[in-house]
């Protein structure tokens, strides 16, 4: 885990791409992301229902890919607390503890079971004529 360009978590990897590339600015929620699953969790569910995020039936470039993820207790449960984001309509980049930073097919096998939602931030939605 961590906050920067060095060694940053999930969320953090998702802050960066959209400060950097949209000049969108995310909070932080650094006191729930120390790469706990359970309090990852927690933080994804009251940013989808505060309306923050919206759902999206296919990924658009900088949608946020919600994932699963093992917890690290004596008995591991799957569960959403994992967060990426999309840098085509095809490709997510993501970070885990054992990869460093990665683009990869959204079909790729690593992850096209363990995707929960895509969501896109309310201020990047295409206006509707």
């Amino acid at each position: 885990g961590g906050t920067g360009r060095r060694g940053c978590n999930c969320w953090t990897l998702v802050r960066l791409v959209l400060w950097e590339q949209k000049h969108l600015e995310l909070p932080s929620y650094g006191e729930h992301f120390d790469d706990s699953v359970l309090r990852l969790r927690r933080v994804f569910s009251v940013e989808v229902q505060s309306g923050i995020w919206v759902p999206l039936a296919r990924p658009q470039p900088f949608s946020c890919v919600l994932m699963t993820a093992m917890t690290e207790d004596e008995r591991p449960v799957r569960l959403c607390g994992h967060v990426g984001v999309m840098v085509s309509e095809t490709h997510l980049l993501h970070v885990e503890k054992v990869t460093s930073a990665v683009a990869i097919p959204l079909e790729h096998r690593s992850v096209r079971t363990r995707v929960v939602g895509l969501y896109q931030h309310r201020d990047l939605l295409c206006p509707t004529s």
